[in-house]
């Protein structure tokens, strides 16, 4: 038996007439011959036009005055009606500007519906939407946006902007310029950080990571090697916040290769000097003191035999005489480590520990883990001095009773630690080797190290050093 049929149900009664009156996009009706049929109270409001003034009037009646986006003038052949009357098709939305009677530009998105009937165009449905103000708010905004891209652009500074992917929304002129030095893809607005620039350290992303948790600035220096050649960069990284949560971070960088490679010449100034008087200590003062040394030897052996008071004073005298020329070549070995260049590095450490021991009379020892060689002599010497400078101010500050030097060094990454079991860790102040710690710091830098100073786990000062084991790569 059929299934009897549900009758559908009554449709709603709509009032279409007050939802044309009501609609707040304006609504016209106009006949192929240019006649307006209808048009509702927004339309007459967006157009400037009393009601009475379009409704059963023709179109070409009024003086319109309608332009594209461009400033060009559109004629009536070229507006969407006459376009969907000709082409019996929708004619899609169009930004269409349009000055009023009364002088008033009024900006309006505008779409044209062909009504047909038995495949003939009765009619056709113009629907506007008034986006002046939305207009303004978009140019006002551009302006803004160009604003700050011409001042970004006009100051010296580097600067780049990055969302949460870390990718490069913002890229000044400036920054721009500088990688295309380098000789890198200067286009970086859409890319991934280490997508522009994959010469960066992993760190790197961890400091972004820290900026966009902790909502904190952080300021850091970077040694990169873009294009096989080696740069420093001072790098601040500033969060910007939306509802008290970051959103993007501005990065500031500063080349400082400049003031890298002089304090460079500082250092190295500072080391020849150091060299030049370890010279003169075995050179010069110790040779004099070996020769002191001789006379008062012999002075006392006379004195003896001759049964003088005065031999067991002369007998005193050449001892002393003998300790001051053991530390003054003990000295000169450290100031001046000739065997460094000879041996390499850990032979120099493994010297420098004993002879601390015998200048200082504290334990000292030098370990050496994985094949202890690094590559670049530069690197080898700052390392060295770093572990001098820490030793020093160890046996002078801290009173240890113990430091061990280590050496680890595994392919191309190498650490470097000076541990004491001294008092703690100084304040850094001239009279307390603060001016040797900015120095070790310094040396750090320039052979793009991690230097940190600190506690040690149980007492005394940890001095660590990571550096990588690169072959020597030139400066720009």
């Amino acid at each position: 038996m059929p299934t009897k049929r549900q009758p559908h149900p009554p449709a709603p009664d709509i009032d279409y007439r007050r939802l044309f009156e009501t609609m707040t996009e304006g609504v016209m009706v106009i006949d192929p011959k240019g006649h307006i049929l209808e048009a509702n109270p927004a339309a007459a409001r967006i157009l400037h036009i009393p009601l009475d003034q379009l409704v059963g009037h023709e179109s070409a009646e009024h003086p319109w005055d309608f332009f594209r986006e461009d400033g060009t003038r559109m004629t009536l052949d070229d507006m969407p009606v006459r376009r969907a009357a000709r082409g019996l098709r929708t004619e899609g939305i169009r930004t269409i500007g349009y000055r009023a009677p009364d002088g008033t530009v009024v900006w309006a998105d505008a779409t044209a519906v062909p009504l047909t009937r038995d495949g003939r165009i009765r009619a056709v449905l113009l629907m506007f939407l008034d986006v002046t103000a939305n207009r303004a708010a978009s140019r006002s905004l551009e302006r803004s946006d160009w604003l700050q891209t011409q001042i970004l652009d006009a100051l010296n500074l580097m600067i780049h902007v990055v969302n949460k992917d870390l990718r490069i929304l913002l890229a000044n002129r400036a920054l721009r310029e500088y990688v295309r030095e380098l000789g890198v893809d200067a286009n970086l607005t859409g890319r991934r950080i280490f997508e522009a620039f994959p010469f960066l350290p992993d760190r790197v992303r961890d400091e972004y990571n820290r900026v966009f948790e902790t909502g904190k600035p952080l300021l850091t220096e970077e040694a990169t090697f873009p294009a096989g050649s080696r740069i420093f960069t001072e790098t601040l990284k500033i969060p910007v916040r939306e509802d008290e949560t970051v959103t993007h971070v501005i990065t500031v960088l500063r080349d400082v290769s400049e003031l890298k490679r002089l304090q460079r010449e500082i250092i190295e100034i500072s080391s020849r000097e150091q060299q030049r008087i370890g010279q003169a200590l075995h050179d010069s003062l110790g040779q004099r003191l070996a020769a002191t040394s001789l006379l008062a030897s012999a002075l006392a052996e006379r004195l003896g035999r001759e049964s003088s008071p005065s031999a067991l004073d002369a007998a005193r005298i050449a001892d002393l005489i003998r300790e001051a020329v053991a530390h003054a070549r003990s000295a000169a070995k450290v100031l001046s480590p000739v065997n460094l260049e000879e041996e390499g590095l850990s032979f120099a450490l493994t010297g420098l520990a004993a002879d601390m021991e015998g200048l200082f009379n504290i334990r000292s020892e030098c370990i050496i883990q994985g094949d202890g060689r690094v590559h670049d002599r530069q690197t080898a010497t700052h390392l060295y001095y770093i572990a001098q400078e820490a030793v020093t101010n160890a046996a002078r500050h801290g009173r240890p009773t113990r430091i061990t030097v280590r050496l680890n060094v595994r392919g191309d990454e190498g650490v470097l630690t000076i541990l004491d079991d001294g008092d703690g860790i100084a304040s850094e102040s001239p009279g307390n080797g603060g001016i040797g710690l900015r120095i070790m710091r310094l040396r750090a830098d320039t052979i793009g190290a991690a230097l940190s100073i600190g506690p040690a786990p149980s007492r005394g000062t940890l001095v660590t050093c990571r550096f990588p084991n690169r072959a020597p790569a030139p400066l720009t």
